[in-house]
């Protein structure tokens, strides 16, 4: 049997008093946007918050999000290192990208990588 007791007091008037009423909107993107992967060994000291840095530097005004999906150590993976996948998420406001315009992206966002965090992309 469980015995645990759960108390919480909450204040509406806090809540109220700093709630904002205002409400904005963004306008849905009239064009597609992009999705791409890339998944790197870099040395296990690298940190997370480092590579999205790198990427959203290196990803420019195309690069609309970035999200990391898997962090990998173990088999198949050198010792020392990790292996670690982002999806990056491009899109232009005004157009339909073209594959060489985000080829560039992820060619610049890539070189950045390997430049600042020592990443090698995964070939498997």
């Amino acid at each position: 049997m469980d015995t645990a007791c759960y108390l919480a007091e909450i204040s509406f008037d806090a809540i109220f008093e700093n709630a904002s009423a205002v409400k904005t909107y963004k306008k849905l993107p009239k064009y597609p946007a992009v999705s791409r992967d890339i998944a790197m060994l870099v040395d296990d000291e690298v940190l997370a918050g480092d590579i999205y840095d790198i990427i959203a530097k290196a990803g420019g005004k195309l690069l609309t999000d970035i999200t990391l999906f898997d962090v990998y150590k173990g088999a198949q993976i050198p010792e020392g290192k990790k292996s670690m996948a982002y999806s990056v998420t491009l899109r232009a406001d005004d157009r339909t990208l073209t594959e060489e315009e985000i080829t560039k992206v992820m060619s610049k966002i890539l070189r950045s990588l390997e430049a600042n965090a020592g990443a090698k992309l995964r070939e498997n």
